[in-house]
């Protein structure tokens, strides 16, 4: 049983190229359904033969240098196609979003279906000769997460091997106050700067976001009080400068310190729709709960699984347990 549940986690994150409740830039803030919950990422997307054919842009970013982001870490399926970001809280843990860790109906992935990269600049498949790789042993979602409402957003995922503290990737440190509104920021994500490319190569790029009012940011003129408590908002209100579908789970940088994890937002660079974060300092308690654990995956507290009929397509989730039957049906074989 065991082994059919990570093959269908491996199948899932394989597949998790479908991000719930993405918004386009063509759909009105006016006719979106805000009492249905927030609008989702969207993630990056491949192609059968396992190349990149959707990077998601980051408005006004630029290219970063090795070491800039110590911490920054890659999210991977165990092929390495990568799926969100995260950021190391010490050389074992990876901070990031629950999102980026349950299916669709809320279930925990599997630790055996995903890979960690740290200390590289490039996703592609042929990295640095400073890459490190790691697979996870435990994967820890918020158990307050709510699928419906993204409340309580954040997990942390353990490496099975430490990484190896070198000049260019570090363990930082998270924030225990709430930053200030109008500080700068800074957030690092893999994409493109441009819609137009169909075989995009993304490497890091970085952005400086500003934190804004949360009176403001879950406002009528923009959230429309959707923004669950424990999060913070940070961005252009002009658009210009935006982290977009990118990078989920990262994180969010202010005055060398973790302050929040990317959690979702209302299209790319859209005016008065700034990114929601999870806000760290709210959440350091479970954290630190999380950093001391001596038990099994399965010892690990979990969020509720949403019923059915209350989550995203019945039929994204029918083909993952089909694709997952064959490969089971043909290992066993």
């Amino acid at each position: 049983m065991k082994f059919l549940i990570l093959i269908l986690s491996i199948t899932y994150v394989t597949c998790h190229n479908i991000e719930r409740r993405y918004v386009d830039n063509d759909v009105d803030e006016e006719g979106y359904d805000w009492e249905a919950g927030p609008p989702r990422y969207e993630h990056f997307h491949y192609a059968e033969n396992g190349e990149i054919d959707f990077a998601p842009r980051i408005i006004g970013g630029t290219p970063s240098w090795h070491g800039e982001f110590p911490a920054k870490i890659s999210l991977q399926t165990r092929a390495g196609a990568h799926f969100c970001g995260g950021a190391l809280i010490d050389l074992r843990h990876v901070l990031t979003a629950a999102h980026c860790i349950v299916t669709e109906f809320g279930a925990v992935f599997d630790p055996n279906a995903i890979r960690l990269m740290g200390d590289d600049l490039s996703i592609q498949r042929w990295g640095s000769g400073s890459r490190q790789l790691r697979f996870a042993s435990h994967i820890f979602a918020h158990p307050s997460f709510d699928m419906r409402t993204y409340q309580n957003d954040i997990g942390v995922v353990r490496a099975s091997v430490i990484f190896i503290q070198t000049t260019t990737l570090q363990a930082m440190p998270r924030s225990f106050t709430t930053p200030v509104d109008n500080v700068n920021c800074n957030l690092a994500g893999w994409g493109v700067t441009s819609e137009t490319n169909t075989r995009p190569h993304p490497i890091l790029l970085r952005v400086e976001l500003q934190i804004i009012a949360m009176n403001f940011c879950n406002g009528t003129q923009s959230f429309h009080g959707s923004i669950p408590d424990g999060s913070l908002c940070a961005g252009s209100l002009d658009g210009s400068r935006d982290a977009c579908f990118g990078d989920s789970g990262g994180g969010l940088m202010c005055n060398g310190q973790i302050a929040g994890v990317v959690s979702f937002g209302f299209g790319c660079g859209r005016r008065n729709f700034p990114g929601v974060y999870v806000d760290v300092s709210q959440y350091n308690g479970w954290i630190g709960s999380v950093l001391i654990f001596q038990g099994t995956q399965d010892d690990i507290p979990r969020p509720p699984i949403v019923p059915s009929s209350s989550s995203p397509s019945m039929f994204i989730f029918a083909k993952v347990i089909t694709i997952a039957l064959i490969i089971f049906t043909s290992l066993s074989h």
